[in-house]
């Protein structure tokens, strides 16, 4: 399978003179997580939602002490690493997992023509599963590819607690417990958007989180849970056994699992 089957075509480009605000609300308004950065030059690199919390330490601009924090390109990541259209999947794969990575600009020589995310892949297994290309026994059980719960948040924890827990784990989406039961999960955007209202920071979790989460059953279908994560962008999903959180599944394994599966039926 090659690159260009699975890639968003003519990606949404920012400039890297552009402010950071413009950047973060480009992608709160079309829903994305990376950008490619141009300039006259062509592509210089990428910046994703991630970097730009980081470079606005997840304050709004009128909350930040400095008024301009730097430009895209101040906080994008270059030189950006790429593949070419025709890519076999196997070697875009590679790459994403080595260098820990969400999105790879596709070029086809010079020109950017599209973007290939853990979403996009997600999104080819699940069409493939819907088209009956891929075998019940590739539609595997969720408890097969689910992690132990790392990290939870208590469902009085503060939007400080919140944040600090997300920088220290490397972590968008955080499931909120209660007594061992789940009870709703907050993400990185949840967040900027209460700070974005200035509301306090010492606001409980409850009252920001989705207190109605997907969720993921044990022995559930790999392909169901794939649909959910890759029509939402959810990055996590939580994996419940009647209310008890018993295991998270991950945006990248989720990805890993897709794609290998995808290969397997080219």
């Amino acid at each position: 399978m090659k690159v260009f089957a699975l890639m968003s075509p003519r990606p949404v480009e920012v400039q890297r003179d552009d402010s950071l605000d413009d950047a973060i609300l480009l992608m709160d308004r079309l829903d994305l997580r990376h950008l490619p950065v141009v300039d006259s030059s062509g592509l210089v690199g990428v910046i994703s939602d991630s970097d730009l919390l980081d470079a606005t330490g997840w304050l709004p601009r009128r909350e930040r002490k400095l008024t301009s924090p730097g430009t895209v390109g101040d906080f994008m990541r270059s030189p950006p690493i790429c593949v070419e259209h025709d890519f076999r999947l196997e070697h875009a794969l590679g790459l994403m997992v080595e260098r820990r990575m969400s999105s790879l600009p596709v070029m086809d020589g010079a020109s950017l023509v599209g973007m290939l995310t853990e979403v996009n892949i997600l999104r080819g297994y699940v069409a493939a599963c819907q088209a009956g290309r891929i075998g019940l026994e590739d539609d595997s059980p969720v408890h097969e590819h689910m992690r132990p719960v790392r990290v939870t948040l208590p469902h009085d924890a503060s939007c400080e607690d919140a944040v600090e827990a997300m920088r220290a784990h490397g972590l968008r989406r955080l499931p909120v417990v209660s007594g061992g039961e789940l009870v709703g999960t907050l993400s990185d955007r949840d967040i900027r958007g209460y700070r974005g209202q200035e509301r306090l920071g010492r606001m409980p979790v409850c009252e920001m989180m989705h207190s109605d989460p997907e969720t993921a059953e044990p022995d559930g279908g790999l392909s169901r849970a794939a649909f959910a994560m890759g029509m939402r962008g959810i990055s996590s999903l939580p994996v419940v056994s009647r209310t008890r959180l018993v295991g998270i599944l991950s945006l990248v394994d989720v990805m890993i699992s897709s794609a290998l599966i995808l290969m397997k039926y080219e």
